[in-house]
């Protein structure tokens, strides 16, 4: 009976990881598109961040991200599921900009 158990677990725990392995990509383009999105609309379009939440990311995946607007820096940070963020900055002239990893502002 406990060898069983321990099977199932270990079962389990290789299923769980392989799900979280395959899908960790996924995560990026979820936390990127929102945080780029909300930045047009809030800082490019005069967008409140009520339409934009309600009315264009209500859709799944993407209003699965956890999304903080920082008005004074005209950026915006997203987070898909807690586990990778992402984020956006408002350049004049230029729009909304979706930034890599390392870069500095």
């Amino acid at each position: 009976m406990k060898k069983t158990l321990k099977i199932i677990a270990l079962l389990i725990v290789f299923a769980l990881a392989y799900a979280v392995y395959t899908n960790y990509p996924k995560l990026n383009i979820i936390s990127g598109y929102a945080a780029k999105n909300m930045n047009s609309s809030v800082f490019l379009a005069n967008r409140t961040t009520e339409i934009t939440t309600n009315e264009d990311n209500n859709f799944t995946p993407i209003n699965q991200a956890t999304i903080e607007v920082n008005t004074d820096s005209k950026s915006v940070e997203a987070s898909a599921f807690g586990l990778l963020k992402r984020k956006a900055i408002y350049r004049e002239g230029l729009g909304a900009v979706l930034l890599t990893k390392g870069y500095d502002e």
